[in-house]
């Protein structure tokens, strides 16, 4: 699915993601960015010189990241939470009759962020 998105969207495509969002690294710095957009990725990389990850958050997200047993329980831990939450608040959404439209949202998804 998300490659879909990806090939569809071209040059348009920009995604953001962190270590503090995606594993609960509250205070771990450290992230990437994929851009297709030429010209946007030029910008990016005019000041991204001055702002690289410390090693100390470099060797925790190694640490993470390297852990697979770790990591598949992590991820299948977020996407049960994410997946009751998200039952929950579309739930009282209907009950208040609030329509909302459902989204592709990748951390948690049917992706694997890996």
């Amino acid at each position: 699915m998300v490659q879909n998105v990806i090939a569809s969207h071209g040059a348009r495509l920009t995604i953001a993601t962190g270590m503090s969002k995606d594993f609960a690294g509250g205070g771990l710095r450290l992230g990437c960015i994929y851009i297709r957009n030429k010209e946007l990725a030029r910008a990016m990389n005019s000041f991204t010189q001055f702002h690289w990850a410390g090693g100390p958050s470099q060797a925790i997200a190694t640490l993470i990241l390297e852990n697979e047993d770790w990591l598949e329980n992590f991820l299948e831990q977020s996407r049960t939470a994410l997946a009751a939450a998200n039952k929950t608040c579309r739930s009282r959404l209907e009950d208040a009759k609030i329509q909302c439209v459902q989204i592709c949202s990748v951390p948690g998804g049917d992706t694997d962020n890996r």
